[in-house]
C-alpha cells in the first residue's frame, strides 16, 4: 500500500493533564548516535563508529495560549522531571487507524510569544529529555533511557552487553 501511517491528529498530556485542541505543533526528539570518526591506513574514507550512546534528546511543542498548570512545571533544581505523553492517530489509505505514542520524562523550558493586542500569544515548550519511548500500534520501537544506560530498539536492548561489561 502506497499511503500509510499519515499522522491525522495529535494530543498532548503534561504531568497527567490533557491538552486536546491546544497543541498546534509537536517536534519529536531527533535520534542520533554518538559517534567517533575513524580512519586508519588502508581505508578509503573516514567512517563513523557508534559509541553506545545517543546525542542529547530534545523535543518541542507549541501550545495555543498560556496555561498556568503547564508553566508551574518549570524547575531549576535536579530531580524534578516532568512526565509528557504525546498521542497520535496514524491513518492508512484503506481507512484503518493505528495509535502512535511518545512518552518522555524531561526538564522543561518555556519560550512565550511576544504579547500583542488582539493577537494570540502561543507558548513554545522545549523538553530536555531524560527518557524517551516510541510505541506504534502497541509495538515499542524505541526506548532510550540514558540515565540507566538502556537503548532498546525494536525489542533488543543494544546496551545490555555494555552494562554487563561495566558490572551494572
Amino acid at each position: 500500500m502506497a499511503i500509510q501511517h499519515i499522522l491525522s491528529n495529535l494530543n498532548a498530556f503534561v504531568a497527567g493533564k490533557g491538552y486536546l485542541g491546544r497543541v498546534s505543533e509537536f517536534s519529536p526528539p531527533k535520534l542520533s548516535p554518538v559517534v567517533r570518526e575513524y580512519k586508519a591506513g588502508g581505508m578509503g574514507a573516514e567512517v563513523a563508529i557508534p559509541m553506545g550512546a545517543v546525542e542529547k534528546l530534545e523535543c518541542s511543542f507549541t501550545l495555543t495560549g498560556y496555561d498556568p498548570d503547564l508553566l508551574a512545571q518549570f524547575s531549576v533544581v535536579p530531580g524534578r522531571l516532568v512526565q509528557l505523553r504525546f498521542t497520535g492517530a496514524l491513518v492508512d489509505y484503506d481507512g484503518s487507524t493505528q495509535p502512535i505514542e511518545i512518552t518522555l520524562r524531561a526538564v522543561l523550558a518555556f519560550e512565550p510569544d511576544a504579547w500583542k493586542p488582539a493577537e494570540a500569544s502561543d507558548l513554545k515548550v522545549t523538553a530536555m529529555c531524560h527518557y524517551y519511548k516510541l510505541d506504534v500500534a502497541g509495538r515499542t520501537v524505541h526506548e532510550i533511557d540514558p540515565i540507566n544506560m538502556v537503548a532498546t530498539i525494536d525489542g533488543t536492548d543494544q546496551l545490555a552487553d555494555m552494562r554487563a561489561a561495566l558490572g551494572v
